[in-house]
Parts: C-alpha cells; structure tokens; sequence
C-alpha cells in the first residue's frame, strides 16, 4: 500500500524533528523532502510538481513566505493537499488562509494528533491520481511563481 507522502517547509529545526519523527513514526506516512526556507520549499515543489500528497507549511516565523507557498499550491492535483502550522490563528488569518487553499491549520506548539489524525483521513482516500493535464499546469504554475518570487514581484492574493 502507497504511503502518504509528506513534504514540509518548517524553519524551526526542533519543530521540524519532531514532526518528522511523529509522522514517521506511523508506518503509512513518509517525509519525502523538508525545507528550511520559503525558495528552498518552493524550489522542491517546482523540481517534484507530483511527488507529494501533503505539504506542510509554517506560518510563524514568515508568515507572508508562508503565504506565498499557500499561494504556490493554488494549482495542484485534486489529492494535493496544504496543511499550515501556527501558533496563533485570528479567524482572518483563517479566512484568508482557506481562500489561498489550505485545507487544515494546526496548532504547531502540540497539536501534532489532529495533524496525525488528517493524514489518516488522507490516507484513507485522498491518493487517487491526478491527470497528466493537472501535473503540467501545477508544473508551469510553480515554475513561473518561483521565477517571479525570485525576481521580487510576487503579490498575494486575499
């Protein structure tokens, strides 16, 4: 049986040892990539366009960064799905987080159960594949906002 594969941009090295090793320690997910850095996170979402199934996002240390990599998800196949970590959420932050296109916001300081919990309700059924049509425009969509971030012009949406 497929795992549920698992990349995160987390800056925190603590946080992100953690979390690796409470979603590791369930057999049926894998970490497939971590980053430390927004263009670090972006430029392994634009080199693997197709090789993840949950992507894991913080919020505190940047949160326009983590904003610009929800916003870099946007276009994705319909199984892909955005998970964001913070500490504190105002129902705003909340609102214009989901029309960005997160799916779920977890609590980063302890709540690594109801993200445990959302990847088995993930893995249950959300690993059906995307067509071959989706994964070229999800490649095209990250590379062109990698680019522009990279060039300083990225805007974001909300």
């Amino acid at each position: 049986m497929q795992k549920l594969r698992i990349f995160m941009t987390e800056d925190s090295a603590a946080t992100r040892a953690r979390l690796t090793k409470d979603l590791s320690d369930s057999g049926d997910l894998a970490i497939v990539g971590c980053a430390d850095t927004e263009i670090g996170g972006l430029t392994w979402l634009v080199e693997h366009p197709h090789g993840w199934d949950l992507t894991i996002v913080d919020l505190n240390s940047d949160p326009e960064g983590g904003l610009r990599m929800l916003s870099a998800c946007r276009v994705r196949r319909p199984n892909q799905k955005v998970a964001l970590l913070r500490s504190h959420t105002s129902p705003d932050l909340w609102r214009r987080c989901r029309g960005l296109g997160a799916d779920v916001v977890v609590d980063k300081l302890g709540d690594s159960a109801s993200l445990l919990r959302y990847c088995a309700r993930l893995k249950g059924g959300a690993l059906r594949s995307g067509g071959r049509g989706t994964l070229a425009r999800l490649g095209h969509f990250l590379r062109t906002r990698l680019a522009t971030l990279m060039q300083g012009r990225i805007r974001l949406s909300g």
